[in-house]
């Protein structure tokens, strides 16, 4: 009863998700997403196909213009770790499905970056259905961009490793910070990356001035600066 209690939020998230997505997941049915069946199937298809018959990671395609370099140019998630239904599911639920699995990870995350940023249980709860159900996160399904909704499912688990990691100068949290930024990068979508990029050095710079230079104490200034770029050369080495 005690676990109950403990993930009831979770459960509420997986079952909105369901609620939301619930013709795609109980039947052979196309989640639709306008991008995907332009480009979005084709790319994952040639990938898919020719990891399989080759072992090895497509480095050209031929079939686009004159050719097109596979990975520079971006072929979308080929790096993402859940690219990986793509090889074991059909392909059209593979899309899908990856879609709606980071409907839930957005709520799931952002409900664990407000509890522990200090809000009640039940204050992080309302957040995280807000940001979950938010029109810019869940319509990104309708075009079918997987990478937007990949970082903005990964946002707010960055924000919480960066505060844990502000507020008690653990090296290991800014760490876990650049791994998720890391991932925020193999989405394929530097855009949104960038951006988000953006706001957690804004934020960090905010952090260090109000905590640390306002009352002189420049080197855990200069300490908590370096990691925080500590965390992003990691971020970087996985991109």
């Amino acid at each position: 009863m005690d676990q109950l209690k403990k993930f009831w939020p979770y459960l509420i998230f997986f079952a909105i998700t369901v609620s939301l997505f619930h013709e795609f997941l109980f039947t052979n049915g196309v989640l639709f997403s306008s991008d995907q069946l332009e480009s979005g199937i084709f790319f994952r298809k040639f990938y898919s196909e020719f990891v399989k018959e080759f072992w090895e990671i497509p480095l050209w395609d031929r079939f686009i213009s004159c050719g097109l370099p596979f990975v520079d140019a971006t072929h979308g998630d080929t790096f993402y770790p859940a690219a990986v239904l793509q090889f074991f599911l059909p392909m059209h639920k593979a899309l899908g499905l990856k879609l709606v699995l980071h409907v839930f990870l957005s709520g799931a995350f952002m409900f664990v970056f407000l509890k522990n940023y200090g809000l009640r249980k039940i204050t992080a709860f309302a957040g995280s259905v807000a940001y979950m159900t938010a029109p810019m996160i869940v319509t990104l399904v309708y075009p079918g961009h997987d990478a937007k909704m990949y970082v903005a499912a990964l946002l707010p688990l960055g924000f919480n490793f960066l505060y844990k990691a502000i507020e008690d100068g653990s090296k290991r949290n800014y760490l876990y910070f650049g791994a998720v930024t890391g991932f925020m990068i193999l989405s394929s979508h530097l855009q949104t990356t960038y951006f988000a990029l953006w706001l957690y050095f804004l934020y960090t710079v905010y952090r260090i001035i109000s905590d640390h230079l306002i009352k002189k104490q420049t080197v855990k200034a200069v300490s908590g600066f370096g990691l925080f770029w500590t965390g992003i050369v990691l971020a970087l080495m996985i991109g």
